[in-house]
């Protein structure tokens, strides 16, 4: 399945310019909701299927000086170039810790078809989860190779419009294989043995898999 959001504005981090230490605050709002690829699994005999829905809300109308001076101090200790300041990649990488959350707010999502406000509200962190369950039979032709094909989620209940942002949910049939396994320097060449290194590779670098793995 697929989560996106609707919020009234959002974050561009198509090419962060502006996500330098000489960032200058914004005067508008700049609301959204970031969906984390999540996981559903059937209960009730197969009948039910229970979707976990999780994320986080949040704005960035302005910066404070905690994250200027946090930002400023990454660039330098990384020894990070302009051009990769203000690439696509960086901007994202850092962009939620650009982010303020926004507590208290009571989301909407669609699933398959149907919406359905979730009963917990978001954090103080902005965090949010809850679990939505779906008759079996909502989701004939919408389950593609063990995923929703399409699916919303809506910054609040208040909110009418909704805007493209989305995110797989992945589905564990009753039977399968699993693989359970570690994920940096196994999968993923994070190089946790050097900070520095291994911070280059979270927010500048392309993510690199193993060989064979």
């Amino acid at each position: 399945m697929w989560l996106s959001s609707q919020v009234s504005g959002t974050v561009d981090v198509s090419g962060l310019p502006t996500m330098t230490p000489e960032f200058t605050n914004r005067q508008e709002p700049d609301e959204r909701v970031t969906l984390y690829t999540t996981f559903g699994y059937p209960i009730a005999g197969g009948s039910v299927w229970r979707i976990i829905v999780q994320g986080q809300i949040g704005e960035g109308a302005s910066t404070s000086f905690a994250q200027r001076l946090m930002l400023k101090g990454l660039i330098r200790a990384l020894d990070l170039t302009p051009d990769i300041v203000s690439g696509d990649l960086f901007g994202k990488r850092i962009s939620g810790f650009l982010l303020n959350p926004i507590r208290g707010e009571r989301i909407q999502i669609e699933l398959a078809g149907q919406r359905y406000v979730l009963r917990r509200k978001s954090k103080r962190s902005g965090l949010f989860s809850c679990k939505v369950d779906l008759p079996a039979s909502q989701l004939v032709g919408y389950k593609t190779f063990g995923q929703f094909n399409q699916a919303s989620v809506q910054r609040s209940v208040r909110e009418s419009r909704w805007e493209a942002n989305s995110c797989p949910v992945l589905l564990a049939e009753q039977t399968g294989v699993s693989v359970i396994s570690d994920i940096d320097d196994t999968i993923k060449l994070t190089e946790v043995t050097s900070r520095r290194q291994m911070l280059r590779r979270t927010f500048a670098m392309p993510f690199e898999g193993i060989d064979g793995m």
